[in-house]
């Protein structure tokens, strides 16, 4: 007979008076949904991530510049955040912003406002008209929060 689930861990009463408690269901023929199975596959890591594809190319000087205001926003320095995220496989630079206070909103706000600075200068230096970097900075924003901070964790990691 299938008990209801208790946090990670199921009870199941196998006849009469004899209770067991499982953890994670579908063990011992207790049934379950195979997505809290203990034998479900985990969830795909973070390199599986399918990068996002902005109207204009992403250079390493339009990363770099991101990058730089990421982490001069964060009080880190561009390789200590790459160093971090390298060794935590699967962390993003929301792991890194939450320990020192910045919420994902706020983070949000940090890359925007660097992902506008890096078009702003890709306009400086010619490379992209006003209406390029306007166009790039709207398809930034129309990213969901997520997406946003995962690909821009990318970057780092992939240096």
């Amino acid at each position: 007979m299938r008990m209801p689930l208790i946090g990670r861990a199921a009870v199941c009463q196998l006849g009469g008076s004899v209770t067991v408690l499982v953890a994670v269901g579908g063990l011992l023929g207790c049934g379950g949904d195979p997505a809290t199975s203990a034998l479900a596959p985990p969830p795909p890591p973070l390199t599986s991530f399918t990068p996002l594809a902005p109207p204009f190319p992403v250079d390493s000087t339009y990363e770099a510049d991101v990058e730089g205001g990421v982490a001069s926003a964060l009080h880190l320095g561009r390789n200590t955040i790459t160093a971090e995220l390298r060794s935590s496989p699967g962390s993003t630079l929301m792991n890194l912003a939450k320990p020192r206070g910045i919420a994902e909103d706020s983070l949000d706000a940090i890359i925007l406002r660097s992902l506008g600075k890096a078009a702003d200068s890709e306009v400086r230096a010619g490379r992209w008209s006003a209406r390029d970097a306007d166009e790039e900075t709207g398809y930034w924003q129309s990213q969901s929060v997520p997406d946003l901070i995962s690909e821009v964790t990318g970057w780092f990691v992939r240096g």
